[in-house]
C-alpha cells in the first residue's frame, strides 16, 4: 500500500506491504468480526505510516517489542505509527480483531521505531 487506503472484512488475512516513500494512512475496518487478521510489513521509511482505527470504539490493546523498549496500547490511542526515519524495512504490526477491539502486536528492529499514539 502506497496511498491512503480503508480495509475491509474482505481484506483480512493478507500479510500487507505498506511503502513510507509518502505519508500513508491506513484505516482498519470495525473490530465487530472475530478473526479478522492483518500484518503490516514496512517497505520503505521515509514517511510516517499510520494504521488508524477504524472506529473509535475499536480500541487498540496489545504492545509493540522494539529493540530495548516497548510501546503499550492505551484507550486513548486511536492510531500505531511507523516512524518516519526511524522505523526500519522489515518493521511489523500484526492485529487481531477479537470482536470488539484489535489485539496488537508487532516487532521493530530500533527504538521507538513503532508508537501508539
Amino acid at each position: 500500500i502506497s496511498t491512503d487506503t480503508t480495509l475491509t472484512a474482505a481484506d483480512a488475512g493478507q500479510i500487507i506491504s505498506v511503502n513510507g516513500a509518502a505519508a500513508v494512512d491506513v484505516t482498519l475496518p470495525r473490530a465487530t468480526s472475530a478473526g479478522l487478521w492483518f500484518r503490516f510489513v514496512l517497505s520503505d521509511n521515509t514517511a510516517d505510516v499510520d494504521i488508524i482505527q477504524g472506529d473509535a470504539s475499536d480500541e487498540l490493546v496489545g504492545s509493540v517489542m522494539c529493540l530495548s523498549n516497548k510501546d503499550t496500547g492505551t484507550g486513548s490511542d486511536t492510531k500505531i505509527t511507523f516512524k518516519l526515519g526511524t522505523a526500519l524495512a522489515g518493521d511489523y504490526v500484526e492485529v487481531v480483531s477479537d470482536g470488539s477491539d484489535w489485539l496488537v502486536s508487532g516487532q521493530s528492529a530500533v527504538n521507538s521505531g513503532i508508537l501508539f499514539a
